[in-house]
């Protein structure tokens, strides 16, 4: 979306360390890796976030449903910019992706992009 939205320069930090490392677990300290990993490439900003509910209910429809939190952190200070969450459900014919890409769009609404060419 962020691409869509004019965004072209776009980084996307490792999972890993590598093929074989397992995933950090505490999140403070994933986040810290990260924000450091950013610093070291010297991108500006970042968009951070997390899922609180990916399922599709029980029950005769099987509605998606979608939980989420964004940010977006100044890399250099690691201030917080802007923040949002938010949750969303379908209906039963719909997908849980789909689903997320509607309340994404809902978030990100209000974030204004300036995409400059460097």
């Amino acid at each position: 979306m962020l691409h869509q939205r004019g965004l072209s320069r776009l980084e996307l930090y490792p999972a890993t360390a590598g093929e074989e490392a397992l995933p950090e677990l505490d999140e403070r300290r994933r986040y810290a890796q990260a924000l450091e990993w950013a610093r070291r490439r010297g991108p500006g900003y970042a968009v951070t976030g997390n899922v609180a509910e990916w399922r599709y209910k029980t029950g005769p429809d099987n509605e998606p449903a979608v939980g989420l939190t964004l940010q977006i952190i100044e890399i250099p200070s690691g201030e917080v910019l802007w923040s949002a969450a938010g949750s969303r459900s379908g209906w039963g014919r719909e997908s849980l992706s789909g689903t997320a890409q509607k309340l994404l769009r809902d978030l990100l609404a209000n974030v204004r992009v300036n995409a400059r060419s460097p």
